[in-house]
C-alpha cells in the first residue's frame, strides 16, 4: 500500500517575519509588566541564532535579557532574525521597539535614537589571505590597491574609504562567507569586517580558518549601542535604558556574558595577542 506523502510549505523568510511580528503583539507576557520588542541581525556571537536551539541569543541578547530588561522592568519580546536593512525598516516603523545593538552613523542618528552611553565596542579589521604579504596595518596606504569585500547594507569605516581603496559590497545573509569564498577564489584581495571579535568567532566555525588571516585596523575602538524609535516613546525606553545600562557596566555585566560565550582563558588569550 503506498504511502501518503506529506508537502511541508514553508514561508518566504519576508512572510515569517510578518507572522512573528503579528505572533508577537498576541503573546501574553506577566501582568503588568510593559513589553519591549526587538529583532536581530546575525552577527555571531553578539546576536544570533543558536544552531541547535533555534533560540536567538548572543552575547548582546542575554545582556538585555539577564541585566537591562529587569533594570527597566520590561519583557524583552524577540520576533525574529532578519536581514541589517529589514531591521531598520521594522524599527522605523514601529513593528519593534529597539534595536539592542548597533553602530552609529549620521544617516542611523538622523531617523533614531541612540541610547547617551555605549554598552561594548568593536574593532575594525580586514581579512587577507594567510599567504598574502601584507603582515599588519599600520595606515591607510597599506590597503592602496586593494579590493575589499564587503556588505551591502554596512557602513565602511572611514579607513576604508579612499580612492586608492576599492570596496566591493556583497547582498547576502551570510556576507562573511560569500565574501571569503570571493577571497579564496582570488576576486578579492581582502575582506572588510567592522568587528574583529566577532570574525575571529565566525572563522573558528568555518571552513576558511586555516586560510586567512585577520589584521586588526589602527583606529579607534567602535561603540556599540541600542538604538529606539525617534518618537516620545523613544526617548523614554532610552532614558530608562540609559539608567539600567549605566547599572549593568558598574557591575560588569556585559563582560561576565562575554566569558560565558568565550570562556575566560580565549579572552586572555585575546588580550595578550591585542597588546602584542
Amino acid at each position: 500500500m503506498a504511502m501518503e506523502r506529506t508537502r511541508v510549505y514553508e514561508a518566504p523568510p519576508a512572510v515569517r517575519v510578518v507572522i512573528l511580528v503579528i505572533a508577537a503583539s498576541l503573546m501574553p507576557v506577566h501582568a503588568g509588566a510593559e513589553t519591549v520588542r526587538t529583532a536581530v541581525f546575525q552577527l555571531e556571537p553578539f546576536t544570533m541564532e543558536d544552531p541547535q536551539t533555534g533560540e536567538i541569543t548572543g552575547i548582546s541578547v542575554e545582556y538585555w535579557r539577564r541585566c537591562i530588561a529587569p533594570r527597566m522592568d520590561v519583557e524583552l519580546l524577540i520576533v525574529g532574525l532578519v536581514p541589517l536593512a529589514r531591521l531598520e525598516r521594522l524599527l522605523e516603523n514601529g513593528e519593534i521597539d529597539v534595536i539592542i545593538h548597533f553602530t552609529w552613523t549620521p544617516e542611523r542618528a538622523e531617523t533614531f535614537i541612540y541610547a547617551r552611553e555605549s554598552f561594548t565596542s568593536i574593532q575594525p579589521c580586514v581579512v587577507v589571505p594567510s599567504d598574502s604579504p601584507l603582515m599588519a596595518v599600520s595606515r591607510q596606504e597599506d590597503l592602496f590597491g586593494m579590493t575589499l569585500g564587503f556588505m551591502i547594507s554596512g557602513y565602511p569605516h572611514a579607513f576604508i574609504r579612499h580612492e586608492q581603496i576599492t570596496v566591493e559590497n556583497v547582498s547576502a545573509d551570510d556576507f562573511r562567507g560569500l565574501n571569503l569564498k570571493k577571497l579564496r577564489a582570488g576576486r578579492l584581495d581582502g575582506v572588510f569586517d567592522m568587528n574583529y571579535i566577532s570574525m575571529l568567532y565566525y572563522l573558528a566555525r568555518s571552513a576558511h580558518r586555516n586560510s586567512v588571516r585577520v589584521l586588526q585596523l589602527p583606529v579607534e575602538p567602535v561603540p556599540v549601542y541600542s538604538v529606539f524609535r525617534r518618537t516620545p516613546e523613544g526617548r523614554r525606553l532610552a532614558d530608562a535604558f540609559g539608567q539600567a545600562n549605566r547599572d549593568g557596566i558598574a557591575a560588569g555585566a556585559y563582560e561576565k556574558i562575554t566569558a560565558e560565550f568565550f570562556g575566560r582563558a580565549y579572552l586572555q588569550e585575546l588580550e595578550t595577542a591585542e597588546d602584542e
